[in-house]
Parts: C-alpha cells; sequence; structure tokens
C-alpha cells in the first residue's frame, strides 16, 4: 500500500494542472506516465498472484505441506475449476 501512495504521488507531483479560459487543464509528462503505468502494472501482478497459485505457495512450507496453524489439519484447498455442482445419479 505504501509503494502504491508513493507510485501516485510521484506521479501526481509531475502532472501540471492548471486553469484556462477554457477550465481546468491538466498535463502529465513522461515521468508520471512512467510512475503511473509502473503502479497499474505492479497492482495488476499482485491481483494476479493473490487469486492464481501464488496465493496457495504461500500457504505451504518449503517441504511442501501446510504450515501449522488453524488449518494445518485439513486437506490443501482445491482451487480446480469444477465442470458441475450438481449430483449425477
Amino acid at each position: 500500500m505504501l509503494l502504491g501512495l508513493v507510485l501516485g504521488a510521484c506521479a501526481g507531483a509531475f502532472t501540471r494542472v492548471y486553469s484556462t479560459g477554457r477550465g481546468i487543464e491538466a498535463k502529465a509528462g513522461l515521468a508520471a506516465a512512467a510512475f503511473w503505468t509502473t503502479g497499474v502494472l505492479l497492482r495488476t501482478i499482485f491481483s494476479l498472484y493473490a487469486t492464481m497459485s501464488g496465493a496457495a505457495a504461500d500457504r505451504r512450507g518449503r517441504s511442501g505441506t501446510r504450515n501449522a496453524g488453524p488449518l494445518s489439519g485439513s486437506r490443501p484447498l482445491d482451487v480446480s475449476p469444477r465442470r458441475s455442482l450438481a449430483r449425477v445419479p
């Protein structure tokens, strides 16, 4: 979160906002675009990591087993997609 705040503040620092006869305008330079793009990319990478296999990998230790904790005795989480939730007779 702190990194996002810093990247956003840097992008804002390199953005010029001014008033004209037509209203308020803003002009972002190359540095502002670079900071903004970096922030968006890092947020996207974290989102993909957290929703894909990265979050599950963090819950396992080096041996591949789950770390001790409230869920240590349970089976590993199954994140594979299900074809159907209905029972077939």
